[in-house]
């Protein structure tokens, strides 16, 4: 008995050891991708990872004449491609004067607190679908740290696409370029 505890206890340990080494799927997905060395930098409506702060605003000019967008601070987007019409209202986010970071709040355009089917939990739903659609890619649920709830993230090459519950009347749509995150924690 006395030859048992020590065994156990190595066990335990060597057990301790591999947990703490062991990475997330999503880690996994994110370590995956980045070595693939592929870049997809298409974002929606021609916005792309790296476009320049001018042409990006100089787009953003053309769409708006179109009425395809208005806002200006913040940009609205009427999206019609979804089971009901969603507003997207974004801006993105620039490093050196290029897009790095697209955030995205959208909600369904007749959401009301007695609209319960337009909720944010079905909003999500749609949203999957929709980008796994539209990118040819899949969702897996990750929580990131400091978050209550876990989100929706696809990553494909240097691209993630991070969906997520913000309340009951909103979701969040992060575009976030990784290549952009990883040069900047070095």
């Amino acid at each position: 008995m006395k030859r048992t505890y020590p065994l156990i206890l190595c066990l335990i340990l060597i057990g301790g050891l591999f947990s703490c080494t062991q990475k997330s799927e999503y880690e996994q997905l994110v370590d995956r991708e980045l070595s693939r060395d592929v870049r997809m930098d298409s974002l929606f409506l021609g916005y792309y990872f790296g476009m320049p702060l001018d042409e990006f605003l100089s787009h953003s000019l053309q769409l708006n004449q179109q009425q395809r967008i208005t806002g200006g601070s913040k940009i609205k987007y009427r999206n019609d491609q979804l089971d009901h019409i969603a507003i997207m209202e974004f801006y993105p986010e620039f490093r050196d004067r290029e897009i790095v970071e697209l955030p995205i709040e959208v909600q369904y355009e007749g959401w009301a607190p007695w609209n319960t089917h337009l909720a944010s939990d079905s909003l999500i739903v749609a949203l999957i679908d929709h980008y796994e659609d539209r990118y040819n890619t899949s969702f897996i649920t990750h929580t990131f740290e400091g978050d209550e709830m876990p989100s929706y993230v696809a990553v494909q090459g240097n691209r993630q696409i991070r969906i997520y519950r913000k309340n009951t009347q909103l979701a969040g749509v992060d575009f976030i370029d990784l290549t952009a995150q990883v040069n900047n924690s070095q």
